[in-house]
């Protein structure tokens, strides 16, 4: 996935692309099983396999406060919009792929991220790609005061990966359930506090109510939709 400059991973060394292996001597084979390997003692050993083939061997803080600094390498694809936002007065819609945002080529969200959200009140261009035709149109983004300064918001939310489904003996499925009640029920407090607290409006480029909408949306998409929406809620208070 993606480091944030200045992020405890990176302060290790690890880098984009890097691959996390297992967390206290258990495997993880995907972001929902990493965030609930981080739960629960105060630091974690973690085996790393770089981009480059080495492995490696760190502890690190699992304290909130900290955060690890990682996320996937998301598109910059939408996938969900909030009504009333920017985006969707531009008549940006899910799937539309967007190319560059204020004369800068795009192609991951975490850099369309970084260019929406540092010019609050400001117009700027949006470029997107729809079925093959480019498409444009002036946004200002919302300004909305965080506890990290006012950022700008236009009302999108990152398209998911396709999930990988992994076959399993029943009873590894009745253990598995059983851990992801649990984690589900804790991510869901977790969430509402970070949202109360405007700490994830900068990371979805949505504000609290935008992102309840979102979540409202995908739930009436069915359970399956709104907890891959959940899930990556979970990646990004990594």
């Amino acid at each position: 996935g993606r480091v944030e400059p200045g992020a405890q991973l990176a302060g290790y060394g690890i880098g984009d692309g890097d691959r996390i292996l297992s967390v206290d001597g258990t495997a993880v084979n995907d972001w929902q099983q990493l965030i609930q390997s981080l739960r629960g003692a105060p630091t974690v050993s973690v085996d790393v396999l770089t981009a480059d083939g080495d492995a490696r061997t760190i502890r690190i803080s699992t304290d909130p406060s900290v955060g690890l600094g990682i996320e996937p390498l998301l598109t910059s694809t939408a996938g969900s919009l909030v009504p009333g936002y920017p985006a969707a007065k531009a008549g940006i819609i899910a799937g539309d792929r967007i190319v560059s945002v204020d004369g800068m080529a795009v192609d991951q969200w975490a850099i369309m991220r970084e260019r929406i959200s540092t010019r609050p009140g400001m117009e700027i261009e949006i470029r997107w790609i729809r079925d093959g035709a480019e498409l444009s149109a002036q946004i200002v983004p919302k300004p909305e005061v965080t506890e990290k300064g006012t950022i700008g918001l236009i009302g999108i939310g990152p398209s998911l990966q396709p999930t990988m489904r992994v076959p399993v003996s029943l009873g590894v499925a009745i253990e598995r359930s059983g851990q992801d009640l649990v984690g589900y029920t804790t991510l869901m407090f977790t969430i509402v506090k970070r949202l109360v607290f405007g700490e994830m409006s900068g990371r979805l480029l949505a504000g609290p109510v935008g992102i309840a909408q979102m979540a409202g949306a995908k739930a009436r998409q069915g359970w399956e939709a709104l907890l891959d929406f959940m899930a990556m809620l979970s990646i990004n208070l990594a």
